[in-house]
Formats: C-alpha cells, structure tokens, sequence
C-alpha cells in the first residue's frame, strides 16, 4: 500500500489534511493540522486502511506515531477515528508510560475510551509495544540492562518495548533492573 506522501499541503481540515502530490489530491486522516501551512512542503508517513465500505489514508509526522497508530487499532474495540484521537491528545511516551504501568485512568481521559476499553488497551499491549525511538531515549544503566539480557540470550524481537517499560523505573541500579527485566520476560512470555 501507501508507505509514505510528499508533496504540497493543498487544504486542512480539524482531522485530515489534503496533499498535492504531483497533481493527485490525498486526503489524509490527520491529527495535527495546526503543525502544517497552506502550500507548504509536508512529508508523512501512511497507513491505508480498508473496509468493505470504505478506504482511509492516515498520515504521521514520525514513525513512531505510524507504530503507536497501528498497535491501538490492532486493539479490540479500538478503530482508526479513536486511535487519531489518543495521538492527539497524548504523547508516545504518555501511552507508553500509561499501558506499561497499568495506568486505567489516564487511559479513560482519552477520547472515545472508557474503563473496558483502556483494560483492553492495557490486556493487549503491555509488554508488546515496539517504540522504535526508545533506544535513542535511554540511559547507559538501561543500555547496559538491555545488552546483558542480550548476553544471556534473549533476541532483538523479545526485547522490543523492554526499555520503554525500564525508563519507568529511573531509580533502581543495573541489579535491580535486570531483576525486573526477567520478571518482565516472563510475563510477556506466559502473554500475561
């Protein structure tokens, strides 16, 4: 499908902004028209959305947006208009903080979700977010965690979304996040 638009912005609504690419008109669901001017050169990245009454184009200034996006609409009872909606409200790192520590009631601040949705939002991502940016955001002590796991065995794939879940914890020494990290594996693996 769509990975990626670039072009001109031709007009802006509240959710979705119109892009000239090379004469072809896309309309994009978006969630920040206020980061984009008229006639401006914009570069987003896309996800193409189809169903049997009708297709959407949804567009994200990062990559990571595009991943967060994804993994919401992923989630039971989650579609793309309340997946926008939590992007617009709340950072990446807010939702990750958020699932990562259980946190039902931040989640039922976001629009369209309430306590069944923000559980189920909890019950099938925690310990399965990849944040594609979180190693560039991390400690040495987490950077170190992370490689001694790797030391002992554990792959790329089964670390994904672990130091996300470790920035959470800024007090413990390496000991203790090791500690934690295991606890953590075991429970992603159990799919708990």
């Amino acid at each position: 499908m769509i990975a990626f638009l670039k072009g001109t912005v031709f007009s802006l609504g509240l959710d979705y902004v119109l892009i000239d690419v090379n004469g072809v008109g896309y309309k994009v669901g978006f969630n920040k028209s206020e980061t984009l001017q008229l006639n401006s050169q914009v570069f987003l990245h896309t996800i193409t959305i189809i169903k049997e009454d009708q297709h959407a184009l949804f567009g994200f200034l990062t990559n990571d947006e595009k991943i967060m996006f994804e993994q919401l609409i992923n989630v039971k009872g989650i579609g793309p208009k309340t997946a926008l909606a939590a992007l617009t409200v709340a950072t990446i790192e807010q939702l990750t903080k958020a699932i990562v520590s259980e946190d039902i009631s931040f989640l039922k601040t976001l629009p369209q979700i309430g306590a069944k949705s923000a559980s189920q939002i909890i019950l099938d991502l925690k310990g399965k977010l990849v944040n594609t940016d979180s190693q560039s955001k991390t400690t040495p002590k987490i950077s170190d965690t992370v490689e001694a796991l790797k030391q002992l065995g554990y792959k790329n794939s089964e670390l994904a979304g672990l130091p996300a879940y470790l920035a959470t914890h800024p007090d413990l020494d390496e000991k203790e996040l090791i500690k934690i990290s295991l606890q953590w594996l075991l429970v992603r693996k159990k799919g708990l």
